[in-house]
């Protein structure tokens, strides 16, 4: 949970500039997925739902397929995140931590989305 290093953010950087996988795109809520190589990065805007859950989970197994080893999930934009939506993120925690290769970080999260991660343990999964 603490600011990505400098050759992450790089990375994110870079991810940014490739294609963009939009996972959903309802009226309250988008994820956009995207990858660069080894790099996966994860936007949640506005909020993490039962209704994105699922097609989030999806994605993410997808991008481990495919050989992603560094997930970064940007917060920056979300303001909330639900009890569901918070389940497939610590499967994506428990899955990348028994590849033992695989790291997640969080990116720019507000401190509420903090506090939630730490009440239920996902600040121990996720850097």
């Amino acid at each position: 949970m603490c600011p990505c290093p400098a050759a992450v953010l790089l990375a994110v950087a870079a991810v940014y500039d490739r294609r963009t996988t939009f996972v959903t795109d309802m009226a309250e809520s988008r994820i956009l997925i995207t990858q660069n190589g080894t790099v996966g990065v994860i936007n949640i805007i506005r909020e993490g739902t039962v209704q994105n859950a699922f097609p989030f989970k999806k994605a993410y197994q997808e991008l481990l397929k495919k050989g992603v080893t560094e997930f970064v999930i940007d917060l920056n934009s979300c303001e909330l995140i639900d009890d569901t939506f918070l389940g497939i993120l610590l499967g994506l925690g428990l899955e990348v931590k028994q590849k033992g290769s695989c790291h997640v970080r969080v990116f720019k999260a507000n401190e509420s989305l903090l506090t939630l991660f730490r009440g239920v343990g996902l600040d121990r999964l996720f850097n």
